[in-house]
């Protein structure tokens, strides 16, 4: 009698997304080093520059910075902090467009600007796994669509500070 013997191993997303790799960089802010703070959630758009993509190697990208500990306010400059602390203090969650889905707008000074139909993903880093996550994928086709995704982002970033 033969058996066949199967081992399973677990193939992390990194395997699936080629974009994980990616998505820890979008927390270093030493480009432009621009920051938002919204009602406590910090916002880092674009590798600090908003809708600017030169530096960046994967597309368009939102990241928000929502304060681990309620109530507590962060006054200083992202670009003085390393990733390991932004990822100790804060939980993450990165828009992401791809380039793929972008074409340069005229005059625009390296501005991009998404084509429809396009793919918007939600990643969100696990601090207890230590691993980027793709928690979900929007699959914009119009402007409605697109309003609406981005009410959406917001709505998924305050249901995670608390409001």
């Amino acid at each position: 009698m033969k058996y066949l013997i199967v081992m399973l191993f677990p193939i992390y997303c990194c395997s699936q997304d080629g974009n994980i790799k990616y998505l820890d960089s979008m927390l270093s802010v030493d480009y432009c080093q621009n920051s938002y703070d919204f009602d406590s959630v910090y916002f880092l758009p674009d590798y600090g520059c908003y809708f600017d993509i030169r530096r960046q190697k994967i597309g368009l990208t939102n990241v928000f910075l929502i304060p681990k500990s309620k109530g507590k306010i962060y006054d200083f400059d992202f670009s003085k902090k390393s990733i390991k602390w932004i990822k100790a203090n804060f939980k993450l969650m990165i828009f992401l467009t791809e380039k793929k889905y972008l074409k340069e707008v005229k005059n625009g000074e390296g501005r991009y600007a998404e084509m429809f139909p396009y793919v918007n993903k939600l990643y969100s880093y696990n601090s207890q796994k230590c691993i980027w996550q793709l928690e979900k994928t929007f699959i914009i086709k119009n402007l409605n669509e697109k309003k609406t995704m981005v009410k959406s982002m917001w709505q998924m970033v305050f249901q995670r500070v608390g409001h």
